[in-house]
């Protein structure tokens, strides 16, 4: 298995979330093209999309912070489990 996925399925399983701001703890430097690439498409499982914005000296922007809803959190954790016992 992909270990992006693997460390995806990890994180958010864990009750986790990803943004730019805590991408260095999966390892992957496109939060965006990763998770729908590496986790929502393979585990069809969506997440949800929370839009931060931001204001810092003179600056201003927004990204996005990505979830799981509770019923996809027990979903990912299930597909955790199986994983695990598949590869004793």
């Amino acid at each position: 298995m992909n270990s992006i996925k693997t460390r995806l399925l990890e994180h958010f399983a864990d009750g986790n979330t990803l943004s730019i701001r805590n991408m260095y703890l999966v390892n992957i430097s496109n939060p965006a093209r990763e998770v729908a690439r590496n986790f929502e498409s393979v585990y069809n499982i969506p997440l949800i999309r929370k839009k931060i914005e931001w204001k810092e000296n003179g600056s201003s922007g927004y990204f996005y912070e990505y979830s799981l809803s509770p019923e996809n959190l027990e979903k990912a954790r299930e597909i955790r489990k199986k994983l695990i016992n598949k590869n004793k």
